[in-house]
């Protein structure tokens, strides 16, 4: 050892530092060896995973998923003839299925399902590929009964149908409930009608119901022949009195047009005609066809 040192011209520093990194590397050595021999297997603890969601027969298969069982002691599979269609869930159990097994079966036969092979149990998404085949072999479908045909003849009965009397309301006076009385026309759609006839103080037409929200145009144009109107009562604005806040709630106004022609109305006195609200320029001939019923000029 000595002559190495001496031929690699190593101080007595270095020296120790060699002899130190040599001990380190035989402890290493003779750990890795001796540790192996005292250590204790251990086994691999499994987690039984809870399936959560809706696999169906296809996906389960494809990713080659079989659902796990617990580490419980299983009971005893007693295997017998059986129709998947009228069996209870305490013989699913006994066939060797989970609870929650059976019940998913119980559920698909009860929402009218029904297996008409031996292979429609593959449609379960929660019976396995494995557990399915396990028990086709005794699977016995009855055919469902059908009727006995008669040889008597039974002459076809005519019943009379009675055209319903036609309903007839007036948009302007009907309350909620008379509109529910028209098809296609629930409590929703009646509310918001008598909601907007308020806003607007009377229908002057039957066309205006199409711009009732959610309303389709086509179901008035079906309903019209049962629908009437008297525009008489409609309550008109007074144009020349009214506040912006009382313009401004009419729905054909809005709180814009109101402060226009408020504006306006001001900056040159009281309206005498439809003519002089339309020197209002911003106001379009769309806007005046359907507020002139509406409006009251006096003064």
């Amino acid at each position: 050892m000595r002559r190495i040192f001496n031929y690699f011209s190593l101080n007595q520093r270095e020296r120790l530092a060699i002899i130190g990194l040599l001990i380190l590397f035989f402890v290493f050595l003779t750990t890795s060896v001796l540790l192996p021999m005292f250590q204790q297997s251990h086994g691999i603890a499994y987690q039984r995973i809870q399936w959560e969601g809706k696999l169906t027969r296809p996906a389960i298969d494809s990713i080659g998923i079989i659902p796990a069982t617990t580490m419980a002691e299983k009971k005893p599979i007693t295997y017998f003839y059986f129709d998947p269609n009228v069996l209870q869930k305490a013989e699913w159990i006994r066939l060797g299925l989970r609870e929650k097994q059976a019940q998913v079966i119980l559920n698909y036969v009860h929402k009218g399902g029904r297996f008409y092979q031996k292979e429609d149990l593959f449609k379960i998404y929660s019976l396995s590929k494995q557990e399915v085949e396990r028990l086709i072999p005794y699977v016995r479908i009855e055919e469902p009964a059908t009727p006995k045909k008669s040889n008597a003849y039974n002459p076809p009965l005519y019943i009379p149908i009675k055209t319903p009397t036609p309903i007839l309301i007036d948009i302007n006076l009907a309350d909620s409930l008379a509109f529910e009385m028209l098809h296609g026309i629930g409590p929703s759609f009646a509310r918001r009608i008598v909601n907007y006839r308020q806003a607007l103080g009377g229908f002057y037409s039957i066309q205006q119901l199409k711009e009732v929200y959610g309303i389709p145009a086509e179901l008035i144009d079906k309903l019209s022949t049962q629908l009437s109107l008297q525009a008489e009562n409609i309550q008109k604005i007074a144009i020349n009195h009214w506040s912006v806040e009382e313009l401004g709630k009419h729905p054909y106004l809005k709180y814009k047009r109101a402060r226009l022609i408020v504006a306006y109305r001001n900056q040159h006195g009281s309206f005498q005609s439809i003519a002089d609200l339309k020197h209002i320029h911003s106001l379009d001939d769309d806007f005046f066809v359907k507020i002139e019923p509406y409006l009251d000029f006096s003064l």
